[in-house]
């Protein structure tokens, strides 16, 4: 992944994703991912943040956020820090960091780049073998957009599907709301994917987007790849021409 320097302006929709210190996990159990999600929640509250999606991992964490007043740096180090201080706290034998390094944020594009996170984010535990449907996990916003629950005042679900409308509406039904959400993200995941090595895998989205005609900077982009990587990818073991 390429050092990625933070862009903050207000409102500026941004795919943070933040990884627990090496060799650790960043929530142990399940009481430490509420916990977390607690953290990151009262900062979005306080603050006024609008989080498009929210998936928390044992290792890592995704957050699609926009801040009005570019104060993400503050918000996430305030939370990052609470979080820290508990784990250390409750464990005597632990110290030191919880968050193996500072966080990496990628700047929304385009409308093809949200959706595709806005797919992506939720399938996280699925991909990871860690349930069957993106409802069944309870440590995100997934089940609050797609009305499975309760949604909080932070999460901006109408304007969530007022994006996704104009690509992926039934022209018959052509207010995007819950229903489509949840089959649309539910028919990516049962797509079943060759069996495949980790590495594989960048290799295999990249060519899976090239057929559906991405541009090598769009590939590049949406799987936070260098363009020259995703040259390389694109032209491994195929005589194709590639546009960039």
């Amino acid at each position: 992944m390429t050092n990625n320097r933070r862009h903050e302006s207000p409102d500026e929709l941004q795919h943070v994703i933040a990884r627990g210190v090496f060799g650790d996990r960043l929530v142990p159990g399940s009481d430490w991912s509420a916990e977390l999600y607690n953290a990151i929640a009262r900062e979005a509250h306080e603050r006024g943040w609008s989080v498009w999606s929210l998936c928390i991992m044992e290792t890592h964490y995704h957050l699609l956020v926009s801040t009005p007043d570019a104060s993400l740096a503050t918000g996430l180090q305030r939370a990052h820090a609470a979080h820290a201080i508990r784990r250390n706290g409750h464990n005597t034998r632990r110290r030191g960091a919880v968050f193996g390094r500072r966080y990496d944020s990628f700047p929304i594009s385009d409308g093809r780049h949200l959706q595709n996170a806005l797919r992506y984010i939720p399938r996280n535990p699925v991909k990871a073998g860690l349930c069957e449907d993106p409802s069944e996990w309870a440590w995100g916003t997934f089940r609050a957009i797609a009305g499975l629950e309760s949604c909080p005042r932070w999460v901006p679900k109408s304007r969530i599907f007022r994006a996704l409308e104009g690509d992926f509406s039934d022209p018959a039904e052509p207010w995007f709301g819950e229903r489509q959400y949840l089959q649309m993200c539910r028919s990516i995941v049962e797509t079943p994917d060759p069996t495949l090595y980790m590495g594989d895998r960048t290799r295999y989205d990249a060519e899976c987007m090239r057929d559906d005609g991405a541009s090598v900077r769009e590939i590049a982009r949406t799987l936070y790849i260098t363009v020259r990587h995703a040259r390389r990818l694109c032209s491994h073991g195929n005589a194709i021409q590639v546009h960039s």
